[in-house]
């Protein structure tokens, strides 16, 4: 099967006919001009806006939209202006960056040096992005590659004239998801200096001419025909600064002339699509129709026609000449800020906004400024209320869901971090589709595509995720380890799926013999039998010198309802793969070790077994209101007893004090004490003990 054909996104979109005209009753005319966000604020904030009854934004500073350009300031400065220089390749010359924070205080400094240029240094003027390393953070899994809330990268500007440029080294304050990248590293170097060694300055860093149309509010930059330099009148003005209230309303002029009776666009009186197409303005990457008496055209929407960069609500497409954003071989977008395009690719896109899973007016304490949380699916389950049960969650997944330690998140499927802004991956794709390791093995031609499955947990290893012996770069996708793995992913597979608990596992410790004489470097491996289904032999080990073989069993939850145990198939091969043996028939159960005797051409003989475990399984949901379910594993037969405590100590409710046989149970508790009392709001704990046995775990009841 061949690869995806490429469509652009101008292509899609001409293709649905998606946009028509604009259905704001409120636009600004073509005489307004930009205020600037402080402007909008007086009005916006508390305790203003409950007075005027207007949109509360006060928490719009510490969005990620009002925080891509900062002041240069000891508390936004995050990369390590004390470290030795490094250096940076371009072609066969190497460029030296010196760095000074001016004894911590400032002024920051990044001093050049190339073999054609003696120490050339240049002030940060101003700082881009950067956050620090606790806002960096998944609180269930700390400190964890491709689980942070975002790469927290910082790049610097200088100004040089009249415009800014991006400055060639960047502070990566976390590592990609090889482990690799972190600290200072290149950034477009060959804008400063060519492969021989001269300093040079290219107008593809400049700020107003490459990205200002998303990272400031305005018209757009004017041309020095004199300097050649792009100029923007409100490039000082922080006020003009970053994603502000006119980048997503137009230019308040006549509505903050008006007393705030004037024109402005509001988002929510368009229509979903322009909604997005509002988003969109900044969430891909285009090229711009030309700037008059510029040298190269902007990376951002801009036509000089219609009065310069795009107006909330207005079409975006006239606007953008071409489609420059880079793709993986099956149209999956691999650069940052391409959200939109990949949207649009999304049956989403004509249903849902933006807005709906974003809020871009206050800060959340969410990842993202999600509305909700995306990490134990709250954001998902909004619509998709089906998958709030974690068991329906596995049996969709048809994966392991442990959503209190991060496993079974939707995002990690649906919406893969395979695209790079800072490291290999910080963006997550935003088509929500599932992209199977099939087309990893499908674009290979082309260059690989990767798999939601290995660049989420397979080729990272996370929370325990089998890596099946992958040791690869997952900055590329077209070596014989990535292909290896993706083929291995594609396998028929019961082990490590579904939620496993003590009675879905199993071990079989084998002896191989024939005619009395053990096997020694023999394959042994099990299956069993699934409806509908062929006989799979997913567990296997090689035997011994002593012909001894142990084999672990993980039976799948959704496939096993009554877990590992059950009857068995047996097949051996020697080492060329020609068949020595095989058994059927071999009862096997779970939550057992169990010894079995495999002479060749007789019956496989089975030991009773002993336990494998005792295990207290943990309450679900949790938080909880009104009840929780708390499953617990029984290793021998006797007196069982569970009760629940209170932080203090004192006990709630007996939940269970009765003889019990060996197996796995499960019991509720509906949040009352042992005379139908409702509990209070708070923590509490749970202990099972049955025999020599004890195990306590906690809960949180919320109201």
């Amino acid at each position: 099967m061949g690869h995806v054909k490429i469509i652009s996104w101008l292509s899609t979109i001409a293709i649905l006919g998606i946009f028509t005209t604009s259905v704001s009753a409120f636009q600004p005319s073509d005489n307004a001009t930009y205020m600037g966000s402080e402007s909008c604020l007086g009005c916006h904030s508390a305790p203003t806006a409950a007075a005027l009854g207007t949109v509360d934004v006060s928490g719009w500073k510490q969005t990620l939209h009002a925080n891509i350009y900062r002041e240069v300031k000891t508390e936004n400065m995050i990369g390590n202006f004390k470290s030795e220089p490094v250096q940076f390749s371009v072609g066969d010359a190497k460029l030296t960056v010196s760095f000074d924070d001016g004894g911590g205080n400032g002024p920051w400094t990044m001093t050049l040096q190339g073999a054609g240029f003696g120490p050339t240094t240049y002030t940060v003027h101003r700082a881009h992005g950067g956050y620090e390393v606790a806002d960096n953070t998944d609180p269930v899994l700390p400190d964890t590659p491709g689980r942070r809330k975002w790469i927290g990268k910082q790049r610097y500007h200088t100004k040089i004239g009249q415009s800014y440029y991006i400055l060639p080294a960047q502070w990566n304050p976390r590592p990609d998801r090889d482990g690799g990248n972190q600290g200072w590293v290149a950034y477009h170097t060959s804008d400063w200096m060519n492969d021989t060694g001269a300093l040079v300055l290219s107008n593809k860093r400049s700020e107003e001419r490459r990205c200002m149309g998303c990272h400031q509010v305005g018209a757009g930059p004017t041309v020095d025909t004199e300097t050649g330099e792009y100029v923007l009148a409100e490039a000082d003005n922080p006020s003009f600064w970053n994603i502000g209230c006119e980048s997503c309303h137009g230019p308040g002029s006549e509505h903050v002339g008006a007393g705030g009776q004037g024109p402005i666009v509001n988002p929510k009186n368009l229509t979903i699509v322009q909604q997005n197409e509002v988003c969109g303005a900044c969430h891909l990457r285009p090229t711009g129709h030309p700037i008059p008496n510029g040298d190269a055209d902007p990376g951002y929407p801009y036509n000089a026609e219609l009065g310069g960069t795009v107006i909330a609500g207005k079409l975006l497409a006239p606007y953008v000449a071409k489609d420059s954003g880079g793709y993986w071989p099956d149209g999956t977008s691999k650069k940052h800020h391409q959200q939109y395009t990949d949207y649009q690719k999304s049956a989403h896109f004509d249903k849902l906004s933006c807005m709906s899973c974003h809020n871009s007016h206050n800060e959340t304490s969410n990842e993202h400024d999600l509305v909700k949380t995306a990490r134990d699916n709250s954001l998902c389950t909004q619509c998709h209320a089906t998958y709030t049960d974690e068991v329906a969650l596995a049996k969709h997944s048809n994966h392991r869901v442990d959503l209190a330690n991060g496993l079974g998140r939707c995002v990690d499927c649906h919406m893969p971090a395979v695209q790079k802004s800072g490291v290999n991956y910080d963006i997550h794709a935003h088509t929500f589709k599932v992209i199977s390791p099939q087309t990893t093995i499908d674009t290979q031609a082309d260059g690989g595509t990767p798999n939601s499955c290995s660049a989420s947990c397979h080729g990272t290893g996370l929370l325990g995720s089998p890596t099946f012996g992958f040791v690869g770069n997952l900055g590329t996708w077209n070596e014989e380890a990535d292909v290896d793995l993706a083929k291995r992913l594609l396998q028929p597979t019961v082990p490590d799926v579904g939620p496993v608990t003590p009675i879905h596992r199993a071990v079989v410790v084998a002896t191989l013999t024939n005619n009395g004489t053990i096997v020694s470097g023999a394959t042994v491996a099990f299956g069993r039998g699934i409806s509908g289904k062929s006989t799979s032999y997913d567990w296997s080990g090689t035997t011994d010198a002593n012909g001894l073989v142990t084999v672990e069993i993980v039976a799948d939850s959704r496939l096993f309802r009554k877990g590992a145990s059950g009857y068995y198939m047996a097949k051996a091969t020697d080492a060329s793969g020609a068949s020595v043996g095989r058994w059927h028939s071999i009862p096997l159960q779970g939550g057992i070790e169990q010894a079995v005797a495999l002479p060749v051409g007789a019956r496989a003989e089975v030991d009773k077994g002993t336990s494998l475990e005792f295990a207290l399984l943990g309450n679900s949901p949790n938080p909880f209101n009104p009840e929780t379910h708390i499953g617990y594993q029984i290793p021998k037969s006797g007196n069982v007893f569970m009760a629940v405590y209170s932080s203090i100590g004192q006990q709630v409710r007996v939940l269970v004090s009765e003889h019990q046989d060996t197996g796995e149970y499960k019991v509720s508790w509906d949040g009352k004490d042992d005379i139908g009392r409702q509990v209070a709001s708070g923590i509490y704990f749970y202990k099972l003990k049955s025999g020599s046995h004890e195990a306590t775990r906690r809960m949180v009841m919320l109201k």
